[in-house]
């Protein structure tokens, strides 16, 4: 059995998703890359990615307290019995506090510092590349600003703060937190240099919609590649499209993956 050219650390490893797709992986029908080890928080999330993946290496851990010496001694390990196989990080950050489903305004700001927490794995380990995906909302981290928002707005979306309490009236204002318009996108800037100039690394980056690729739904993501200088970086070409031309197929609609026959049950009828 030959051995995998590349070797990935999954951070945010989630269930196994990114994972599966990365031990999916083919190249003139070879298996070409395998997942050494994986990092999420919730218990839940690695109990199930241990099921699909029982031989890597799993911590159930805050990437930001996370003891990095078990790691630099997995990755000593694959490159003495592999000596020419790349090793990838692959970090699919947090994206609640930039995503647009909430309003792209953040519940913890802190939340968005966790880009700047990978560096403290590149100066661990020299990767041969680093992987980022998130929204496309990523693109904009600089300065951020409280925006008050409307008491009645959903008390389950943002933080709360006190600001004003006066005896007739004490309910809490609510707010959240927004980039500075004229300053979008300068942490995002500098972190790129920065993970560019520590590691001598060069960048790219692209926005790939899934439905372009054959997948059932339409989600926009932004994709960021950090490789060794030399090493040629390229995205996929869509096989799909909204509009297809020539040599492309039209999206998929959900249809295709939904049982029709099982109405399942309304909210209605059932216990809160």
């Amino acid at each position: 059995m030959s051995l995998p050219k590349a070797y990935f650390i999954d951070l945010f490893c989630g269930a196994g998703g990114t994972s599966t797709g990365i031990e999916h992986s083919r190249c003139f029908d070879k298996k070409v890359a395998k997942v050494i080890a994986c990092v999420n928080h919730d218990t839940n999330a690695i109990a199930s990615h241990k099921e699909n993946h029982p031989d890597c290496l799993h911590f159930t851990e805050d990437i930001r307290t996370l003891d990095l010496l078990p790691l630099i001694t997995l990755v000593r390990h694959v490159r003495k019995i592999n000596p020419t196989a790349k090793v990838y990080l692959w970090a699919s950050l947090e994206c609640t506090e930039y995503s647009k489903a909430k309003g792209g305004l953040a519940r913890d700001a802190d939340s968005r510092t966790l880009a700047v927490d990978l560096f403290r794995y590149t100066e661990a380990i020299d990767f041969d590349g680093v992987f980022i995906e998130n929204v496309v909302e990523f693109m904009t981290g600089g300065p951020m600003r409280i925006k008050p928002l409307k008491v009645q707005s959903n008390p389950l979306m943002y933080t709360e703060l006190t600001l004003i309490k006066d005896k007739k009236d004490k309910s809490k204002i609510k707010y959240g937190w927004e980039p500075l318009p004229e300053k979008k996108g300068e942490y995002y800037e500098a972190w790129v240099e920065k993970m560019k100039d520590d590691n001598g690394y060069h960048f790219k980056h692209a926005v790939l919609n899934a439905a372009d690729f054959g997948a059932h739904t339409s989600r926009r993501r932004y994709f960021g590649i950090f490789a060794k200088i030399g090493t040629p970086i390229a995205f996929p070409a869509p096989t799909h499209s909204k509009k297809p031309t020539a040599g492309l197929q039209p999206w998929r609609p959900v249809k295709e993956v939904l049982d029709f026959s099982d109405e399942g049950k309304s909210i209605f009828g059932r216990k809160k």
